[in-house]
């Protein structure tokens, strides 16, 4: 390979094309392996928790319009603080949440939207179109509660505590379907959203969607994520997505059941936690 009796030494012809075989091949294994860390690189492992009556209408748009650069998804649904323990945990790394988690200092947190509750009752229960929190005291019908262990059952109950309003409370339910199957059925009224109800068109010709008395209760959500520069551009298209896929589902949904929300309903406007109307 190499010729000894010269200096410097010299390689031989075999030897010189050994050598430049081994380089071009040592080239290409070096491309390759840039190649699979640029490929690596572009493909990620989405993890996503997502409260619950928020997902249905977001999920598949979020897939749909990621399926370039996600390799997998992991989408889970859960109560916020659910959410936020696995997140802790490194079981996620995205929440959209009712809650902002403003005790967490190193995280990512923008402000997505906001939907307004709404109330729900038997079409057999005689309330006026405004009713009052009155009239449901003297409905004759009890309250049906979403339980504290619901996302939305916290926010209600820290709602009805800072007011001080009071019910007759006989079921409490975890679940959406059975919340609207128990009004349908004529068994009680709730406060949920129009996110929820949408959700279950089966109940509709059952149950009656009215507005809430002031003081009224309005759902904000959240997106959270890990900090760093890819975590935070991931979560910021996230937000688009949800956003555009909320969006939709307002116009072609929400609005239909419950038209005089267009005033109730919130977006980002693109700033962190700054807010506009979904609909001016």
């Amino acid at each position: 390979m190499t010729v000894r009796n010269v200096r410097p030494i010299q390689l031989t012809p075999e030897g010189r094309s050994f050598y430049e075989t081994v380089t071009r091949q040592a080239e290409q294994f070096d491309n390759w392996l840039l190649s699979l860390h640029k490929s690596s690189k572009k493909k990620i492992s989405l993890r996503l928790g997502c409260v619950g009556s928020i997902s249905s209408h977001v999920n598949a748009e979020i897939i749909r319009k990621t399926a370039s650069k996600v390799s997998e998804y992991t989408l889970t649904e859960g109560i916020s603080s659910a959410l936020m323990k696995d997140f802790q945990e490194n079981k996620l790394d995205f929440i959209i949440s009712s809650r902002p988690f403003f005790q967490f200092d190193n995280i990512y947190r923008k402000y997505l939207l906001s939907e307004p509750s709404i109330l729900v009752v038997p079409k057999s229960l005689e309330l006026p179109e405004d009713a009052t929190w009155i009239n449901l005291t003297f409905c004759g019908l009890p309250r049906i509660c979403n339980c504290e262990t619901s996302s939305f059952g916290q926010l209600e109950l820290e709602f009805f505590h800072e007011h001080e309003l009071s019910f007759v409370d006989k079921i409490f339910v975890n679940r959406f379907e059975p919340f609207f199957n128990f009004i349908a059925n004529g068994f009680g009224w709730g406060i949920t959203t129009l996110s929820a109800v949408s959700q279950f068109p089966k109940f509709m010709d059952r149950i009656k969607v009215l507005p809430l008395e002031d003081p009224s209760l309005s759902r904000d959500l959240y997106m959270i994520s890990r900090k760093g520069s890819n975590y935070e551009k991931m979560a910021d298209e996230l937000i688009k997505i949800t956003i555009e896929a909320f969006s939709s589902a307002a116009e072609n949904t929400f609005l239909k059941i419950a038209p005089w929300a267009t005033n109730s309903l919130f977006i980002s406007n693109g700033k962190t936690n700054s807010r506009r109307k979904l609909f001016s």
